[in-house]
Protein backbone atom coordinates (compact mmCIF):
# COMPACT_ATOMS: atom_id res chain seq x y z
CA UNK A 1 0.00 0.00 0.00
CA UNK A 2 1.35 3.75 -1.36
CA UNK A 3 1.68 6.17 1.91
CA UNK A 4 -1.08 9.28 1.67
CA UNK A 5 1.05 11.52 1.29
CA UNK A 6 3.01 9.89 -1.62
CA UNK A 7 -0.48 9.36 -4.26
CA UNK A 8 -0.15 11.24 -7.59
CA UNK A 9 -3.28 13.07 -8.05
CA UNK A 10 -5.01 12.38 -11.30
CA UNK A 11 -4.10 15.47 -13.61
CA UNK A 12 -6.23 17.67 -16.51
CA UNK A 13 -4.88 15.36 -19.59
CA UNK A 14 -5.70 11.67 -18.11
CA UNK A 15 -8.88 12.65 -16.54
CA UNK A 16 -9.87 13.88 -19.56
CA UNK A 17 -8.84 11.19 -21.70
CA UNK A 18 -10.54 8.60 -19.24
CA UNK A 19 -13.79 10.43 -19.91
CA UNK A 20 -13.01 10.15 -23.52
CA UNK A 21 -12.36 6.49 -22.90
CA UNK A 22 -15.95 6.49 -21.52
CA UNK A 23 -17.82 8.39 -24.05
CA UNK A 24 -16.36 5.96 -26.99
CA UNK A 25 -17.46 3.09 -25.00
CA UNK A 26 -20.95 4.43 -24.24
CA UNK A 27 -21.37 5.21 -27.75
CA UNK A 28 -20.44 2.23 -29.22
CA UNK A 29 -22.96 0.19 -26.93
CA UNK A 30 -25.78 2.55 -27.65
CA UNK A 31 -25.17 2.69 -31.16
CA UNK A 32 -25.15 -1.08 -31.28
CA UNK A 33 -28.75 -0.96 -29.73
CA UNK A 34 -29.92 2.03 -32.02
CA UNK A 35 -29.00 -0.01 -34.65
CA UNK A 36 -30.45 -3.20 -33.75
CA UNK A 37 -33.57 -1.85 -33.18
CA UNK A 38 -33.57 -0.46 -36.45
CA UNK A 39 -32.95 -3.65 -38.10
CA UNK A 40 -35.39 -5.19 -36.08
CA UNK A 41 -38.65 -2.91 -36.62
CA UNK A 42 -40.22 -0.55 -38.77
CA UNK A 43 -40.29 2.80 -36.93
CA UNK A 44 -38.65 3.11 -33.75
CA UNK A 45 -37.89 6.60 -31.97
CA UNK A 46 -34.36 6.71 -30.59
CA UNK A 47 -33.59 9.97 -28.54
CA UNK A 48 -30.05 9.83 -28.58
CA UNK A 49 -28.11 12.62 -27.09
CA UNK A 50 -30.96 12.42 -24.37
CA UNK A 51 -29.85 8.43 -23.89
CA UNK A 52 -25.87 9.19 -24.19
CA UNK A 53 -26.20 11.64 -20.97
CA UNK A 54 -28.83 9.86 -18.89
CA UNK A 55 -26.25 7.00 -19.69
CA UNK A 56 -23.20 8.33 -19.08
CA UNK A 57 -24.31 9.73 -15.46
CA UNK A 58 -25.86 6.47 -14.66
CA UNK A 59 -22.64 4.24 -16.14
CA UNK A 60 -20.41 6.69 -13.92
CA UNK A 61 -22.56 7.21 -11.11
CA UNK A 62 -23.12 3.90 -10.24
CA UNK A 63 -19.50 2.87 -11.03
CA UNK A 64 -17.58 5.20 -9.01
CA UNK A 65 -19.88 4.57 -6.20
CA UNK A 66 -19.22 1.03 -6.46
CA UNK A 67 -15.63 0.26 -7.72
CA UNK A 68 -14.54 4.24 -7.24
CA UNK A 69 -13.84 4.49 -10.65
CA UNK A 70 -15.31 3.65 -14.49
CA UNK A 71 -14.22 1.95 -17.02
CA UNK A 72 -11.80 4.52 -18.56
CA UNK A 73 -10.91 5.42 -15.38
CA UNK A 74 -9.50 1.66 -14.54
CA UNK A 75 -7.71 1.53 -18.12
CA UNK A 76 -5.66 5.06 -17.22
CA UNK A 77 -5.41 3.95 -13.46
CA UNK A 78 -7.25 6.59 -12.08
CA UNK A 79 -9.65 6.16 -8.75
CA UNK A 80 -12.00 8.82 -7.24
CA UNK A 81 -12.48 8.87 -3.47
CA UNK A 82 -13.19 10.95 -0.71
CA UNK A 83 -11.09 13.10 0.82
CA UNK A 84 -9.98 10.70 3.40
CA UNK A 85 -9.50 7.72 1.44
CA UNK A 86 -13.07 5.85 1.32
CA UNK A 87 -15.05 5.32 -1.38
CA UNK A 88 -17.58 7.65 -2.24
CA UNK A 89 -21.27 6.70 -0.64
CA UNK A 90 -23.98 6.51 -3.63
CA UNK A 91 -25.71 10.10 -2.92
CA UNK A 92 -22.73 11.71 -3.43
CA UNK A 93 -21.26 9.70 -6.12
CA UNK A 94 -25.18 10.73 -8.61
CA UNK A 95 -24.29 14.41 -6.30
CA UNK A 96 -20.88 14.64 -8.17
CA UNK A 97 -21.66 12.81 -11.50
CA UNK A 98 -24.54 15.69 -12.03
CA UNK A 99 -25.61 18.80 -10.64
CA UNK A 100 -21.78 19.64 -9.34
CA UNK A 101 -20.03 18.59 -12.67
CA UNK A 102 -23.09 20.34 -14.72
CA UNK A 103 -22.06 22.98 -12.36
CA UNK A 104 -17.97 22.81 -13.40
CA UNK A 105 -19.31 23.10 -17.06
CA UNK A 106 -21.74 26.16 -17.00
CA UNK A 107 -18.68 28.47 -17.05
CA UNK A 108 -17.01 28.32 -19.73
CA UNK A 109 -16.06 24.80 -18.42
CA UNK A 110 -13.70 26.73 -15.93
CA UNK A 111 -14.65 24.31 -12.77
CA UNK A 112 -13.19 21.18 -14.99
CA UNK A 113 -9.61 23.80 -16.22
CA UNK A 114 -9.42 24.11 -12.87
CA UNK A 115 -7.66 20.86 -12.53
CA UNK A 116 -4.47 22.07 -14.30
CA UNK A 117 -4.33 25.12 -12.40
CA UNK A 118 -5.00 24.00 -8.85
CA UNK A 119 -1.96 22.55 -6.90
CA UNK A 120 -4.48 19.66 -5.78
CA UNK A 121 -5.72 18.71 -9.06
CA UNK A 122 -9.17 19.22 -8.09
CA UNK A 123 -11.76 20.63 -10.36
CA UNK A 124 -14.84 22.55 -8.83
CA UNK A 125 -17.18 19.26 -8.56
CA UNK A 126 -14.11 17.81 -6.33
CA UNK A 127 -14.06 20.68 -4.14
CA UNK A 128 -17.58 21.03 -3.27
CA UNK A 129 -17.80 16.76 -2.99
CA UNK A 130 -14.71 16.68 -1.27
CA UNK A 131 -13.59 14.05 -3.23
CA UNK A 132 -10.18 13.27 -5.33
CA UNK A 133 -8.69 11.59 -8.21
CA UNK A 134 -5.60 9.61 -7.84
CA UNK A 135 -3.53 7.34 -10.23
CA UNK A 136 -3.42 3.95 -8.73
CA UNK A 137 -2.04 2.32 -11.43
CA UNK A 138 -3.90 -0.68 -13.02
CA UNK A 139 -2.65 -3.49 -11.64
CA UNK A 140 -5.65 -2.69 -8.96
CA UNK A 141 -8.97 -5.11 -9.45
CA UNK A 142 -11.75 -3.85 -11.18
Amino acid sequence: MIPINELKKGGFWIRLFATWVDCIIIYMVLTGIFYLLLFTSTYVYFPFNFTFFVVGITYSATLIALKGRTIGKYLLGLTVENSDGTRLSFFKSILRETVLKIFSGVVLFLGFFWIGFSKKKTAWHDYLCKSKVIQTGVNRKF
